[in-house]
């Protein structure tokens, strides 16, 4: 059985890629990363582009081999609802100000009330 019909039956696609694939990405289980639309060729933004998460492409030809892919997820560019990045904006905002607060507090009150030597 090849490794298309093994992925397409549901076999795990990292155990698959590590066991065949001859890419650099095989020891982290073909894992590529994020990446835009001009930066893989165009016969495999045309395979991935039909896909929907979790989907597994069929098999792909370019000039550098035959290649599966597996979908993970798929992010349109663009300006996100504010209901989906709210939370995020949120976390941020806080990290930021606490941050600066932390700042402000060693600097005026820790400094200026104990001895501090800095050892290098």
């Amino acid at each position: 059985m090849t490794s298309a019909a093994r992925a397409a039956k549901g076999n795990d696609f990292n155990d698959l890629a590590r066991t065949f694939s001859d890419d650099d990405s095989k020891s982290n289980g073909g894992e590529l990363g994020w990446f835009e639309p001009s930066d893989v060729m165009d016969q495999i933004l045309a395979g991935v582009k039909p896909l929907k998460p979790g989907q597994i492409s069929p098999v792909i030809r370019t000039s550098h081999g035959f290649h599966i892919v597996r979908l993970e997820d798929h992010e349109v560019p663009g300006l996100r609802p504010l209901s989906e990045v709210k939370a995020q904006i949120r976390a941020t905002l806080i990290d930021e100000k606490s941050s600066g607060q932390l700042e402000t507090w060693v600097e005026s009150d820790l400094v200026k009330q104990h001895y501090v030597e800095t050892m290098y």
